[in-house]
């Protein structure tokens, strides 16, 4: 004779199946939470890799181009060059790293445009 729950008519489950639901039940929640995390790490990095993309692209020393005529003559910077050199100033220690702008990066021009620019010298 099998037991049954007297009010839902129904085979009371062994201790294996409660167990089992127990167990699957707990696979349930680490999975929903190891997905949860995936999910948080991905949206990270995405968010990290656009960030790195859009600092990658402000680093362009074509957008220096207004400043050309003040570095080679000495002249007084336009608003625009100092604009530009502002927006490029966490770029100033990686132009002066580079082999082939080194001597415009530390020539008594820039330094000169800088000050006028109100953009301190960077101290690499």
């Amino acid at each position: 004779m099998i037991n049954r729950v007297p009010y839902l008519n129904a085979p009371i489950p062994s201790l294996s199946v409660l167990s089992l639901t127990r167990s699957l039940i707990v696979a349930w929640k680490k999975f929903k939470m190891k997905v949860s995390n995936l999910a948080v790490f991905f949206a990270l990095f995405l968010v990290l890799s656009v960030a790195n993309v859009s600092m990658a692209q402000t680093c362009n020393i074509y957008d220096l181009q207004p400043c050309l005529n003040a570095f080679t003559s000495g002249t007084f910077p336009s608003p625009l060059c100092c604009t530009r050199l502002k927006r490029q100033r966490p770029c100033l220690c990686q132009y002066k790293r580079n082999p082939s702008l080194r001597k415009y990066a530390n020539s008594r021009n820039t330094r000169l445009i800088l000050s006028r620019c109100g953009v301190p010298y960077p101290n690499c």
